[in-house]
């Protein structure tokens, strides 16, 4: 409430006589004016949040190391590096390199079966996923891509190449190690100068052609472990030669690989005789995106509240959700509660929502609105809360002087109140401390919290004698000489 002080602006024609035939002219009139503060209104909109997960992503790369192929391998794991090096950091990653032929199987002269002593332990991984490394496979990670093609020799000897059983079976082991995750995209980059020769042959004019039932088996197999793994993608890229002859001991192929490719998506395969692979993962990173989590809030602060006053002095408040799509609808009372942090808020943190884990917290915040069970807020809806201050009543005047009681002309809003103990009003004379404010039939009012004043007080007496926020009361007067 502000109180200002200023002089008449109509000089009162009162005289003060003194003794006979004495003129004596009184002290300079005064004028007491008192503006409480209005209703203010309050809005306040504000949105709900999400957090941004990076998608796991698990990338096998099964790379060539045949002895037709040697010759050329610098060249493909510098292409091979290069790819790496386009994974988006967005994704929660494990770039895991092994090789198409397992040293230790599938000798041309001493052809062996997998079985289940087999380790697959001749890989590598780079991650930057915070989710440490299963202990078992901890051993295998690498700090960079250069890392991730350099641990391996081309072979020395013949080998029959069965690349799709090969992946079948490392990705059997690493589900059991932990390597590859539950609920992880899958994807897979076969780099090969030929073709796998269990579900592709050639007959004998040296034209390739499929083996179905080989096919079959295999296809029905990795598809097992998509769903074993529960992925919500399985991928697999065939990086192989497309033309004859375009380097020597190369073979051109579409049966094996390139086929599977097609089988679990529209077409992923890449010629390796153009050098340039560099494009295996552009539509990759184009199509996995980050996860939103929506927040949902218990909790909503009211910020427009400050934190040294109650809630009690804002009323007639209206919350409305506000949906993507701009339509507001009104919350029923019914469905939330005005909460107060207390005092102590600046001191406190306080959850305010109860999906995901951990939850956002807000700082320094006393005034929310605590949404009952069914009724939280969820991304991406948005909250606009309405409301006023509260109105408040005064029935006392403060007067800075002492005044001269006769001369007390009072007006609120310019209505005349006249001095009376049952209405109007009375001088209180020089009072310690006075609660200005005072009770109405206002359902709303309250005499808390108090407005105290010290000084000269006029009561204003009766129901309807009292003065309200926005009011206008002007109280002009002679001071005493006292």
């Amino acid at each position: 409430m502000k109180i200002k002080w200023s002089a008449f602006f109509s000089i009162l024609a009162l005289a003060t006589f003194v003794g006979c035939g004495s003129e004596q002219f009184g002290t300079t009139p005064q004028s007491s004016t008192s503006n409480p503060d209005a209703v203010k209104e309050y809005q306040q909109y504000s949105c709900s949040d999400f957090t941004l997960v990076k998608p796991k992503v698990d990338i096998i790369y099964m790379l060539d190391n045949t002895q037709s192929y040697y010759y050329s391998s610098t060249d493909i794991k510098n292409a091979v590096n290069g790819t790496l090096n386009s994974i988006s950091s967005q994704f929660d990653y494990r770039i895991i390199t092994t090789t198409l032929v397992n040293p230790s199987h599938d000798l041309i002269n001493t052809y062996q079966n997998y079985n289940s002593s087999d380790d697959n332990s001749d890989f590598r991984v780079l991650t930057n996923s915070e989710t440490a490394l299963p202990s078992s496979v901890a051993s295998k990670k690498v700090i960079s891509t250069s890392e991730l093609t350099s641990f391996y020799n081309v072979l020395d000897v013949a080998h029959v190449e069965r690349g799709l059983w090969r992946l079948k079976k490392f990705m059997d082991r690493h589900i059991q190690t932990g390597l590859l995750r539950q609920g992880a995209y899958q994807l897979v980059v076969i780099v090969s100068n030929k073709f796998d020769t269990e579900v592709e042959a050639i007959n004998s004019s040296s034209a390739n052609y499929p083996i179905e039932s080989a096919f079959t088996t295999r296809f029905n197999q990795l598809n097992a472990i998509k769903t074993q793994l529960q992925a919500p993608e399985f991928r697999l890229f065939s990086v192989t030669a497309k033309t004859s002859g375009c380097k020597e001991g190369w073979w051109a192929s579409t049966y094996s690989y390139t086929r599977m490719s097609q089988a679990f998506n529209s077409d992923d395969s890449f010629d390796l005789c153009s050098g340039n692979i560099s494009s295996v993962f552009s539509s990759v990173n184009n199509s996995i995106k980050q996860v939103e989590i929506p927040h949902t809030y218990r909790f909503w602060p009211v910020k427009f509240v400050p934190n040294d006053t109650t809630s009690a002095n804002f009323v007639n408040f209206e919350v409305r959700k506000v949906s993507a799509n701009g339509t507001s609808t009104l919350i029923p009372a019914s469905d939330y509660t005005k909460f107060d942090n207390g005092q102590s808020a600046p001191d406190k943190n306080i959850l305010t929502t109860n999906y995901p884990n951990p939850v956002q917290i807000v700082k320094n915040v006393r005034h929310f609105i605590e949404f009952k069970s069914g009724a939280e807020v969820t991304y991406p809806d948005c909250v606009l809360v309405k409301s006023t201050s509260r109105t408040e009543y005064f029935g006392y005047i403060k007067l800075d002087r002492a005044p001269q009681v006769g001369t007390i002309y009072v007006t609120i809003n310019g209505r005349v109140i006249p001095q009376s103990a049952t209405n109007g009003w009375t001088y209180l004379g020089n009072t310690t401390v006075q609660n200005t404010k005072v009770e109405t039939s206002d359902p709303n009012d309250s005499i808390s919290p108090a407005t105290p004043a010290t000084g000269f007080i006029l009561q204003l007496n009766g129901e309807s004698n009292y003065y309200k926020s926005g009011d206008n009361v002007q109280v002009n007067f002679i001071p005493s000489s006292i």
